[in-house]
């Protein structure tokens, strides 16, 4: 499936119309998507990267896993680049094995459909000299990717520190992932949930 602006387009309005309080959030980059002329797949555009990230929730603790990122030097979800022919949440669950290792994960589906990501966010990632980045957003798609335990992480060192998991509620020290507290809560606004396996 390409990650072209026409898929993208359709799961932001498919997000929209479950959340609409985010039509207003969202519109910036509505509007860059239905104007820039960049190719919105590569990481050669410095306006922006596509990026899919994976919620890992522990449901026996209620508990998130957290990578310790090595060259950003902070607490992150996993995640990272959606690639060409990816979608968000194939380039979610990519990442999340790539990170934090093979496991059961079972995608928790917004509205019965997989591509529906339970948060979008945009923040600005800072420049790395080493690869050649200058200053660019990456524009987030969050999956909730539900787990039983939290014994069974084998991080990849070259990108990943240590991990940690940390209660919904202790989500607070920093703007970032306060921003994921806001994302989990919004799982206790559904009514019946649908899962999938993967």
């Amino acid at each position: 499936m390409q990650s072209d602006r026409g898929h993208i387009l359709a799961i932001i309005s498919k997000y929209l119309r479950i959340f609409p309080d985010e039509t207003d959030r969202l519109s910036d980059f509505i509007r860059y998507l239905k104007t820039t002329q960049h190719d919105i797949r590569s990481r050669k555009n410095m306006d922006g990267h596509l990026t899919g990230s994976a919620l890992i929730v522990d449901i026996t603790t209620g508990r998130l896993l957290l990578i310790h990122h090595r060259s950003l030097n902070r607490l992150l979800q996993p995640g990272g680049h959606v690639n060409p022919g990816e979608s968000p949440m194939s380039a979610a669950l990519r990442e999340a094995i790539e990170e934090v290792g093979e496991h059961a994960y079972q995608l928790h589906s917004i509205d019965a459909d997989p591509d529906i990501p339970v948060d979008f966010d945009a923040h600005l990632i800072p420049a790395n000299p080493k690869k050649q980045e200058g200053e660019h957003y990456h524009f987030d798609f969050r999956y909730i990717l539900k787990v039983r335990g939290s014994d069974w992480v084998r991080t990849q060192q070259a990108e990943v520190v240590d991990h940690q998991w940390i209660g919904i509620d202790e989500l607070a020290m920093t703007n970032q992932i306060s921003g994921l507290r806001l994302a989990l809560h919004k799982l206790q606004r559904e009514n019946g949930p649908q899962q999938a396996s993967i």
